[in-house]
This record gives C-alpha cells, structure tokens and sequence, in this order.
C-alpha cells in the first residue's frame, strides 16, 4: 500500500517529534508519591502513536521492522532509565507496555491505511482513470 506522500512526509516530522518529546519525558525524574498503574497505560499509548506514526511514514518498511526499531527505542529508554544520573528505574514491564502499544498501533495504522483509500495513492489512481 502507497501511502499520499502528503500524509507520508507529515507522519515522518509528527513522529521524530513525538519520538523526541516521549524521550524526554521518559528521562525527566518524577515527582515523589505513590507508583500508579497509569505508568504502564502512559508507555503502551506513547507507543501506540509512535508505531501508528512509523507506519504511516515508512509503510513499505513493513510492521517487523517497525516493530524491531520502536522496541530497540524503547529498550534504550529504559537503559538510560536504569542510570543512576537521572533518578529513574529501569523496568521491564514497561517495555512489554511499548511493545504492546507498538502492535496495537501498528494493527490500527494498517486498517486505517487499508479502509481509507482517501489516504492512499489508490484515490489519486482511481481519479486519473
């Protein structure tokens, strides 16, 4: 499938910025208090959109690579979480959550590709016939 190269160039930017932004919150120490279950929610949803985003700019790349890169990022993430510089702590729950965000986006990018031809290349072919 042929993602517009409109949509393709805007997935691309969204997600370096996304990538940047989820980098960043993920280093910053946290404020003290109790631990929550929203920790795991809050990795699987940054995921989700960083895959979706994947998808959409590099659709050809195919959802293992995708999959592959997005968990390395994530796995990074939680390397330089377990430094003792930033007062984070490395958790490997958390990756399982970015994993299965990266599968939950990655099935939804590919139906929403596949059911919304108005975002591919088909409607510029179905119009030049």
């Amino acid at each position: 499938m042929i993602v517009s190269p409109r949509l393709s160039r805007f997935a691309r930017i969204a997600l370096v910025v996304a990538a940047l932004g989820a980098f960043a919150l993920a280093i910053l120490p946290t404020a003290p208090g109790p631990e929550n279950m929203n920790d795991k929610v809050n990795h699987a949803f940054a995921f989700f959109v960083l895959s979706g985003l994947a998808y959409a700019g590099w659709p050809k790349a195919g959802a293992v690579r995708i999959f592959v890169l997005l968990t390395a990022f994530g796995g990074l993430i939680e390397i330089v979480q377990g430094l003792d510089l930033i007062g984070r702590d490395a958790d490997i729950f958390d990756l399982f959550a970015d994993m299965a965000g990266i599968v939950i986006g990655l099935v939804t990018a590919r139906l929403v590709l596949r059911f919304a031809p108005e975002l591919t290349e088909e409607l510029r072919e179905k119009l030049s016939d």
